[in-house]
C-alpha cells in the first residue's frame, strides 16, 4: 500500500486511493463538489487544489485526479494551493443567485460550507448573472436550476450509476442545464437521490420544501421498513411530525443510496389517516382503560374456553422486540396458536429459505456489486427490491454477466439476459444452465439470486444446491424488513391457515394481530372475513389504517420504525439496530390554537401527555400480561426484552448492537421443509384446469404494505391492469389497452388489459395494488374476456 506524506502527517492507503480520499483519512478535509465515493472523479469543480512539493508529481494538482503514490509529500495550505480554491469558489459564485434564506439546502449545502472555507466573502463581479427557466419533474424533485455549479454530480448519478435515459445534460456555449427535454415526472426510480447528490440547492427534496431547517431536526440512524434488503436511512422530524427522510451510508447494504419508494413512502407516519385512538368496542378510551379491557377479555376466555381459544399473529414488518414479545405473551397464555405472518404460503418460503442460508453461501447487497456472474430466478428486481436493481447494474458496468428467469417482462437498467420461464419450469431451467458453458467453474465470483413471491418451494431448493454445486454466493429476495426475524421465531410452529381453520371452527375466539392484516394479506378474503366475523374478540395493534384495524373490536396505535427502538434483521441476516428519532404524536402543526377561557389567559394549564402518543407494541403486550396477573419481567423494559432475546443462542449476536454500525450476521439454522403444496385458498398449489395462470405480483409504486398509505408515492402507482403475452392475448382476440374481465368461478374483477412478447406463455400477472383484490386470484386458473365499452 502507498504511503505518503500530508501536511506532515504520513498516511498509508490501499492501491488506487486518491490523494483527496487519503488526507480525509487524516481528518483533513479539502472543499470538492464533483467528487463523490460512489461516482469517482472527474476533476470538473476544480477545487480540490493541493500542492505536491515531492515525489512523482509535482506542482498545483486536482487531488482528486491523482492517485496516491509512496513517497509523495503534500501540502494543502499551500499560498498557491489556496489561492487556486479562492480564485475557483468565487468563479462558481459569479452566476449563483445568492438565495441562501429561501433555499432548502440552507445549512446543508456545500456550497455554503466551501465558500467560506475557500475564503471568499465579497462578491466584484458586477455584471448581468446567467439565468434559466427551471423544469417540473415531478412531485418528488424540484428543480432550481440558477444555483447549479456544474458539478455534473446529477448527470453522473442519473444516467451512469443509476442507468436513466431520460435526464441529462444540455449545453450551449457557456450554458449549461441539466434536466429533460420536456417537463414531467423523472422517470428513474431512483431520482430522489438527486436531493443527496446535489451540492447546492438544484434539486431539492420536494416533499420536504420549507418544512424545517436541518439544524431543527430529530435525526436517529435507522433502516428502511418497505422491502427486507434493509438499507440505511437517516429519517427527520419536526414537532412530532416526521418530515424528510435521507439515504445514510452502509458499505455492507446499500452504499450510498435509496430508492424513491424508501425515501417518500414515509408519509404514512404523520398522515391525517393514521389510527391514533385507543378503542374499545369503537368507543375511545385511555390506555390504562384499554389494556385493563383487553386483558379481562383474553382472561375470561382461557378461563372459560382454554388457553387454545386464544391465537396471536405477528407481523415481517415489526422488529424483533415486538415479535418476540407476542411469543412470550402466547408463552404465559400456553397457546400453540401463533404464528407470524398472514401469508402462509408465502412465509413457508421465507422459512425455507434462511434455513438454507449459512455463513459460507450468504451474500450482502453490496456483494452483488462485485460479482462476476449472477443469475436471478424468480425475482423482478425493480420492483420487489429497487436497490437490488442499482447494485445488479453496477456489477454490469464491471462486466458481469446478469441472467433472469423470470415469467414476468423484467426490466433492468442494462443489458441482460432474460429468460421467460414458469415457476414450475425454474428448477429444470436452473439444471440446464448448471451443466452447460454458461456457468462459470466453481471459485469464482458468481451468485444465485431468488426471490420468494413468484417461485415455489422447488425453486428456492434448486437455487440453493445449484450455489453448492456450482460454490457460489446465495441471496433470497424476502417480503418485508424483518420478515427474516419473523421466520426465525417462527420456527416450525402453525401458520395463519391453521388459526383461521379454529376461527371459524369456534375453537379459536380471540385473535391478537400485531401489526398484521390479515383481511388485507390473506389470499381467500371471504375466509379471512368469516372467520373474524366469528370471533368474540379481534384485538389489532398497529400503526396503518388497514382493512383488520378497520374491523377491531379493540385497537391499539403503535409506534413505527422511526418512532421506536428496535431491531430488524434484512433478508440475508444481518441485525440492525433502529433508534428512535422523535416521539409520535398528533403533529403539532395540526393542533389548532387552544382556546382558553379570558381566566386561564395565558395558559396555566398544560398536556400531561403527548396528544395521540402511540408506543411499541411490546410495551401493549407487556400490559396486558401483567393486568391478567402473570409474571411479566422479561417484558418489563426493552433491555430485559432484548436480554432475553440473546438469552436465545440465536439471537446472542445482537447483544450490543449499535446503530451507527453496519449490523451483525444471523443465521437461521437447520428447519423442518415446510409443507411445499398448500391448498388454492392461499394460493400454494397450482391450478390445472383450463386458461391461464394468474400471479399476483408486486410494483415498486402501489403495492407494498407500508407505501399505500403515503400520498407522494400513491401518485406513481399505475391504475389496475392484468398484463399477458401478446401471442396469447391474439389467440384470445384480445387488444392491449382494452378493458377485460379476469375471472375465475366467483371471484373475478375488471381492469385494462397489457400485453408484452416478453413475457411467458400461459400466464397473467396483475400488481396487488391497493383495494385492486388480485391476490384472490393468485395462482389460479382465469378466464379473460373482453368488455363490452
Amino acid at each position: 500500500m502507498p504511503k505518503l506524506t500530508i501536511d506532515g502527517l504520513e498516511v498509508e492507503v490501499p492501491e488506487g486511493t486518491n490523494v483527496l480520499e487519503a488526507a480525509k483519512k487524516l481528518g483533513i478535509i479539502i472543499p470538492h463538489f464533483c467528487y463523490h465515493e460512489a461516482l469517482g472523479a472527474v476533476g470538473a469543480c476544480r477545487l480540490c487544489a493541493m500542492k505536491f512539493v515531492d515525489g512523482p508529481v509535482k506542482g498545483v494538482q486536482m487531488s482528486c485526479m491523482v492517485k496516491a503514490q509512496d513517497g509523495m509529500v503534500v501540502e494543502t495550505a499551500d499560498p498557491d494551493a489556496m489561492r487556486a480554491r479562492r480564485m475557483v469558489i468565487e468563479w462558481l459564485m459569479t452566476n449563483h443567485p445568492h438565495d441562501c434564506p429561501v433555499c432548502d439546502e440552507g445549512g446543508m449545502c456545500l456550497l455554503q460550507d466551501y465558500t467560506i472555507a475557500g475564503g471568499h466573502g465579497r462578491r466584484r463581479y458586477k455584471g448581468k448573472k446567467r439565468t434559466y427557466l427551471s423544469q417540473y419533474l415531478g412531485e418528488f424533485i424540484e428543480q432550481e436550476m440558477n444555483r447549479c455549479i456544474q458539478c455534473y454530480r446529477c448527470h453522473r448519478f442519473y444516467r451512469d450509476y443509476a442507468g436513466g435515459i431520460d435526464f441529462g445534460t444540455k449545453k450551449i456555449a457557456n450554458q449549461t442545464f441539466f434536466g429533460r427535454f420536456k417537463e414531467g415526472w423523472l422517470e428513474s426510480e431512483f431520482a430522489g437521490n438527486l436531493a443527496d447528490v446535489c451540492p447546492t440547492g438544484v434539486f431539492t427534496d420536494k416533499t420536504y420544501h420549507f418544512k424545517a431547517r436541518q439544524w431543527e431536526l430529530e435525526t436517529a440512524p435507522s433502516v428502511c421498513p418497505h422491502c427486507s434488503l434493509g438499507c440505511a436511512i437517516t429519517p427527520g422530524a419536526k414537532l412530532r411530525e416526521l418530515l424528510v427522510l435521507k439515504a445514510r451510508e452502509n458499505l455492507k447494504v446499500n452504499g450510498w443510496f435509496i430508492c424513491d419508494r424508501g425515501r417518500f413512502g414515509y408519509r404514512f407516519a404523520s398522515s391525517e389517516n393514521r389510527p391514533r385512538k385507543f378503542t374499545v368496542n369503537g368507543q375511545e378510551k385511555s390506555r390504562s382503560e384499554a389494556m385493563d379491557a383487553a386483558a379481562k377479555i383474553i382472561s375470561e376466555t382461557v378461563a372459560r374456553y382454554g388457553p387454545g381459544s386464544v391465537a396471536l399473529v405477528g407481523s415481517p414488518r415489526t422488529s424483533l422486540e415486538n415479535n418476540f414479545a407476542l411469543g412470550k405473551l402466547a408463552d404465559m397464555l400456553r397457546t400453540k396458536n401463533i404464528c407470524f405472518s398472514a401469508e402462509p404460503f408465502r412465509e413457508s418460503k421465507e422459512r425455507r429459505a434462511i434455513s438454507l442460508l449459512n455463513a459460507a453461501n450468504s451474500r450482502s447487497l453490496r456483494d452483488v456489486e462485485f460479482s462476476d456472474f449472477i443469475l436471478v430466478v424468480g425475482a423482478d428486481p425493480v420492483n420487489e427490491a429497487p436497490m437490488l436493481a442499482l447494485m445488479l447494474r453496477q456489477a454490469a458496468l464491471k462486466g458481469a454477466r446478469i441472467i433472469v428467469i423470470d415469467p414476468r417482462p423484467v426490466i433492468l437498467p442494462f443489458n441482460f439476459t432474460h429468460i421467460p420461464a414458469l415457476p414450475d419450469e425454474f428448477a429444470g431451467k436452473l439444471a440446464e444452465l448448471a451443466g452447460s458453458s454458461t456457468v462459470p467453474t466453481p471459485g469464482g465470483r458468481a451468485m444465485i439470486i431468488c426471490g420468494t413471491d413468484v417461485s415455489g418451494m422447488d425453486a428456492i431448493d434448486a437455487c440453493f444446491d445449484a450455489a453448492n454445486r456450482l460454490g457460489c454466493g446465495l441471496f433470497y429476495i424476502l417480503s418485508s424488513a424483518n420478515s427474516f426475524g419473523a421466520a426465525l421465531l417462527a420456527s416450525n410452529g402453525p401458520d395463519f391457515e391453521a388459526a383461521l381453520s379454529g376461527m371459524e371452527s369456534g375453537d379459536i375466539r380471540v385473535l391478537i394481530a400485531l401489526e398484521s392484516d390479515p383481511l388485507g394479506l390473506f389470499s381467500d378474503r371471504e375466509m379471512a372475513a368469516r372467520a373474524i366475523e366469528n370471533l368474540d374478540s379481534l384485538i389489532v395493534m398497529d400503526y396503518l389504517p388497514t382493512e383488520t384495524a378497520g374491523a377491531a373490536s379493540m385497537f391499539f396505535p403503535t409506534a413505527a420504525y422511526a418512532e421506536m427502538d428496535g431491531v430488524f434483521i434484512n433478508n440475508e441476516g444481518r441485525a440492525q439496530a433502529l433508534p428512535r428519532a422523535y416521539i409520535p404524536g398528533i403533529p403539532v402543526n395540526r393542533m389548532g390554537p387552544r382556546q382558553n377561557p379570558p381566566e386561564l389567559h395565558p395558559p396555566r394549564e398544560f398536556f400531561s401527555e403527548v396528544p395521540g402518543r402511540s408506543f411499541p407494541a411490546w410495551e401493549y403486550l407487556r400490559d396486558i400480561a401483567c393486568g391478567m396477573g402473570m409474571e411479566c419481567r422479561e417484558l418489563e423494559s426493552l433491555e430485559r426484552v432484548r436480554a432475553s432475546l440473546t438469552d436465545d443462542g440465536q439471537f446472542a449476536q445482537i447483544a450490543g448492537l449499535h446503530a451507527e454500525s453496519e449490523g451483525v450476521s444471523i443465521t437461521a439454522g437447520p428447519m423442518d421443509r415446510p409443507q411445499a403444496q398448500r391448498p388454492p385458498s392461499v394460493g400454494g398449489k397450482l391450478d390445472t384446469g383450463e386458461g391461464l395462470l394468474l400471479y399476483a405480483v408486486e410494483l415498486t409504486f402501489g403495492t407494498e404494505e407500508i407505501s399505500i398509505h403515503s400520498d407522494k408515492t400513491q401518485l406513481r402507482a399505475p391504475k389496475p391492469y392484468v398484463l399477458i403475452n401478446a401471442g396469447d392475448a391474439v389467440s384470445l382476440g384480445l387488444k392491449d389497452g382494452q378493458t377485460v374481465r379476469v375471472s375465475s368461478g366467483e371471484a373475478a374483477f375488471s381492469c385494462v388489459l397489457k400485453t408484452s412478447a416478453s413475457c411467458a406463455r400461459g400466464a397473467a400477472f396483475a400488481p396487488r395494488l391497493k383495494d385492486f383484490r388480485a391476490e384472490m386470484l393468485n395462482r389460479k386458473r382465469v378466464t379473460i374476456t373482453g368488455e363490452r365499452g
